[in-house]
């Protein structure tokens, strides 16, 4: 779809059978996502980021999640087995394990413009706490409105029943690719379902896209 950055659509990646057993083991533990800073939440500033309902599983509480991992990892190259760091916003992450997130819009549901990546350690650290590229499964299709947009590179992706969603966050040097902002757009007719995984740079430390001719990659990977 998108060649630099590199966004990638993968039509028919889930069953029916994948995305109703996801959806149903997602459901019971839905809540409303809230956003803070320090561990407090802000409820009100929390709906102008984003409205939606959502949870996040471990891969092993679902036997399918282990094999769509493996799915992913054969098309990416990505080590899927990697860290997820803990979310200050909203302590759902564990420290340890390959996790899912699951989301759920409704009618007016949105994601307002942001980036995937995390920040720096610090001003000299490299971003090796960051998300290096994000998958994104479309669970069902929506009547209408629910695209994901990248609007500096004016690429919309209509949400499409079974098809996956995949872009990097980050540049061949290992600095963040800022033209990767992108949004949810507001659901206008029925509802839109999805499952993302953030795949991190720890254990793709030589998986990642790399350009050896650039000084900032050569000193990432020193």
């Amino acid at each position: 779809m998108y060649k630099s950055p590199e966004i990638v659509v993968i039509h028919e990646f889930l069953s029916e059978c994948e995305t109703q057993t996801i959806i149903s083991s997602a459901q019971p533990s839905l809540q409303r996502i809230y956003f803070g800073r320090n561990g407090k939440v802000d409820a009100v500033n929390s709906i102008h980021k984003r409205l939606a309902v959502g949870s996040r599983h471990l891969e092993r509480h679902n036997k399918l999640m282990p094999t769509i991992s493996r799915r992913i990892c054969a098309i990416t190259g990505l080590n899927m087995e990697v860290t997820e760091p803990s979310n200050v916003a909203n302590d759902y992450y564990g420290k340890a394990l390959s996790k899912y997130t699951f989301r759920k819009y409704s009618v007016g549901g949105y994601f307002e413009p942001h980036f995937d990546r995390f920040a720096k350690l610090n001003p000299n650290a490299t971003y090796v706490y960051g998300r290096i590229a994000t998958w994104l499964n479309y669970l069902s299709d929506v009547g209408a409105g629910g695209a994901t947009v990248f609007p500096l590179i004016n690429v919309t992706v209509w949400p499409t029943k079974y098809s996956a969603l995949f872009w990097h966050n980050f540049d061949k040097s290992g600095e963040p690719d800022w033209q990767t902002l992108h949004s949810g757009c507001p659901v206008l007719v029925g509802h839109k379902w999805i499952a993302t995984k953030g795949i991190h740079f720890m254990g793709n430390e030589f998986r990642k896209p790399c350009n050896p001719y650039d000084r900032h990659s050569r000193l990432y990977i020193q």
